[in-house]
């Protein structure tokens, strides 16, 4: 193909090789073809539309073309795999960067409730709460009834159990965690057993519990009962830290930091930090090195200091004193 000159003759500096021809075909292929309304219309691939394909399905990872069917996506994966990778990078990034969600707030004394080693959460058995170390400290002040459906404590292991499958089978989170924790500690009459524990992990994330995946990229990051892989190890923070756990995230800074993603790193601890995650001398290495601002180490501290203040309760004071004799 050759372009004309302005006297009709040939131009041969105006030569249209077929590179040329096939990265312009390779810009159409991943165009989208949108309507009034900004919706894709057409198969990225064939360019069915609507009218002549009802079932034309935006690819998974990146939501930025359709395609009328699995052929048609495999077909046009050479042209668009760059483009849907770079994309469903970017798509990732903007769920794990997010800002922390509120944290759980106890349902007796309306107060969030910290990621504390020394406060944790408890659950209680007979109907799925969690509650704060507080309250559970008050309740074990007045002989171990439930405030919400007042049943007592059960004392055995047995009960213990049976509660928690009861809980189980109604999809509760919380009692797959649970149950998770005894398998991999050989408490409560389970035998110890780590790959027991890590299915009921898997089953309690899915069901939104961060703790059972933040406890899985534990397990594989220190080869727990299972080969250490610090590729599940990071996936599973990722996972824990996309559903509220500061701990995983600040895990998967370290792992970032480690491997030179300072960036990256400074992202999960300043985000970590503001939600009362105890990381701030982290996000003080980052202001030093330059990586993080002085505006965002500033509203870092006040944010800190903010979420600290908001779960502090007299009597969880109280119930950390008891804990530490």
């Amino acid at each position: 193909m050759t372009i004309e000159n302005k006297d009709g003759a040939p131009d041969s500096n105006n030569d249209i090789n077929s590179s040329s021809i096939d990265a312009v075909t390779e810009n159409l292929n991943n165009m989208a073809v949108l309507d009034d309304n900004n919706d894709i219309t057409l198969c990225a691939n064939c360019g069915k539309g609507e009218e002549e394909s009802n079932s034309l399905k935006f690819c998974s990872a990146c939501k930025l073309v359709k395609y009328c069917s699995a052929a048609c996506q495999k077909a046009h994966r050479p042209l668009h795999k760059r483009q849907c990778k770079q994309r469903a990078a970017e798509i990732f990034d903007e769920k794990l960067f997010k800002d922390h969600p509120p944290n759980e707030e106890c349902p007796i004394c309306m107060i969030p409730m910290p990621e504390d080693d020394m406060l944790p959460p408890v659950f209680i058995l007979c109907c799925g709460k969690m509650i704060c170390a507080g309250c559970h400290y008050g309740m074990r002040k007045s002989n171990m009834i439930c405030p919400f459906c007042r049943i007592p404590v059960c004392h055995t292991s047995e009960e213990r159990v049976k509660r928690l499958k009861v809980l189980m089978d109604r999809g509760n989170a919380q009692a797959f965690h649970q149950l998770g924790g005894y398998y991999d500690q050989g408490l409560h009459g389970m035998p110890q057993n780590r790959t027991k524990a890590r299915e009921l992990w898997v089953r309690s994330g899915e069901l939104g519990c961060s703790q059972a995946y933040y406890n899985l990229g534990v397990h594989y990051q220190a080869g727990m009962g299972v080969e250490r892989d610090d590729k599940k190890a990071k996936h599973y923070y990722e996972l824990a830290a996309m559903n509220g756990s500061t701990y995983g995230r600040y895990n998967l800074g370290c792992y970032d930091k480690q491997s030179g993603n300072f960036d990256r790193a400074f992202k999960h601890f300043l985000i970590a930090a503001k939600a009362g995650y105890k990381c701030l001398e982290a996000v003080k290495l980052g202001f030093e090195a330059g990586i993080v601002t002085k505006d965002e180490y500033a509203n870092t501290l006040r944010a800190y200091q903010k979420s600290s203040n908001d779960m502090k309760s007299d009597t969880r004071e109280v119930a950390k004193a008891c804990y530490e004799e």
